[in-house]
């Protein structure tokens, strides 16, 4: 076979093994470039395919290459994907478990860190991160924390990190149009009331790992949204 062409059962097959490691082996046999363009075209149509979750594994093996990913993996057509599995579109609605029992959340979380990678690989160069409807969704998620996973908010606040990083159009449109230092503020507050008190002679909270985790990312954040702000307006 072409290294150019790739068996569609062989790839069916390898998305339905269990063992990550022994998937990834699979994939190594054909050209990786050509994979991902063969992949995405058989996963596009429909987002109940039953190797979801396997695929957005391997598309986040895949998203690791910088070569890959600036070729072809930065087409808005992989960028849609990830936004669309990622629930970023504006049109999100709750968490499911799908008929064989697996759960949304998972599809949520791989495809969120795809989108991650191509973003900071390209820089955005798609412009991305100042999409109103991506914007909407990554806020509503945030402002929504309790409903959500602690990998999803976790995964969410990278996102923010890396758009208010990468887009300084992200960083007002945040702020004007979608609320986004009150709603991180809020997130803050809400955090760190969750944490214990210090049972020592020391004052102050005590955080979990998990806590903590996600303070310092959403405190990150506000360093970003504030970083181009006339101190007026803080």
């Amino acid at each position: 076979m072409d290294q150019d062409q790739i068996d569609e059962q062989a790839l069916i097959a390898a998305l339905s093994l269990d063992d990550q490691e022994k998937t990834l082996t699979v994939f190594t046999m054909y050209n990786q470039s050509a994979l991902a363009k063969k992949m995405l075209q058989i996963l596009m149509p429909s987002s109940k395919v039953m190797y979801l979750a396997e695929a957005l594994s391997t598309f986040l093996y895949l998203s690791r290459d910088r070569e890959l990913v600036l070729r072809h993996m930065s087409a808005m057509d992989f960028i849609n994907f990830f936004l669309k599995h990622g629930k970023l579109t504006g049109k999100e609605r709750p968490s499911k478990k799908d008929s064989d029992g697996n759960d949304e959340s998972r599809t949520e979380l791989l495809a969120c860190k795809c989108l991650s990678n191509v973003l900071f690989i390209t820089k955005d160069s798609k412009n991305t991160c100042s999409d109103d409807e991506f914007l909407k969704s990554i806020v509503n998620k945030i402002s929504q924390h309790q409903n959500h996973d602690h990998d999803v908010i976790f995964i969410t606040l990278r996102l923010i990190f890396l758009a208010t990083a990468l887009n300084s159009k992200c960083r007002t449109k945040l702020v004007e149009n979608y609320g986004g230092r009150t709603v991180l503020m809020e997130f803050l507050r809400c955090r760190i009331n969750m944490a214990t008190e210090s049972n020592s002679n020391r004052k102050g909270k005590m955080f979990t790992k998990h806590q903590a985790e996600l303070v310092n990312e959403a405190l990150k954040v506000l360093f970003n949204v504030n970083v181009d702000l006339r101190k007026s307006t803080i």
